[in-house]
């Protein structure tokens, strides 16, 4: 693995992890996100070399915590909307899905603004070995 594509993955994470630990719940945050794996995204399409078109390279893997930010804000902004409420995450840690500090149940529209951008962003570009 290369160094570049370690540094997507430890982003890729930091996002999720900020996501899940309840840290990105204003718009703000979600905006400010966005701004800085945009440009980490930039940059992943500035070093990447043109002639590695035909598959994904390493530099490919910085692109991907932007993608994730980008459809996590789209489907929650769909989700505040249907819902009214904030989408949440801690009760799929929990074996009845109850998250304590909501006092509700999660819904599976719950699961899919979580899951749906981590899912997206490691399948999106999968790993270079395997391309």
């Amino acid at each position: 693995m290369d160094s570049i594509e370690n540094i997507g993955w430890g982003v890729f994470f930091i996002t999720y992890f900020l996501i899940s630990a309840k840290l990105v719940r204003s718009n703000r945050r979600v905006v400010i996100l966005l701004f800085y794996t945009g440009i980490i995204a930039c940059g992943a399409l500035i070093i990447r070399p043109y002639h590695h078109t035909e598959k994904v390279n390493e530099a490919d893997r910085l692109i991907s915590p932007f993608i994730s930010i980008l459809l996590y804000a789209i489907l929650r902004f769909f989700f505040k909307r249907t819902k009214g409420i904030e989408p949440t995450f801690t009760g799929f840690y929990s074996l009845d899905w109850f998250d304590k500090e909501e006092g509700r149940n999660m819904t599976f529209f719950d699961v899919v603004v979580f899951m749906g951008p981590f899912l997206a962003g490691v399948l999106f570009f999968g790993p270079s070995e395997l391309a």
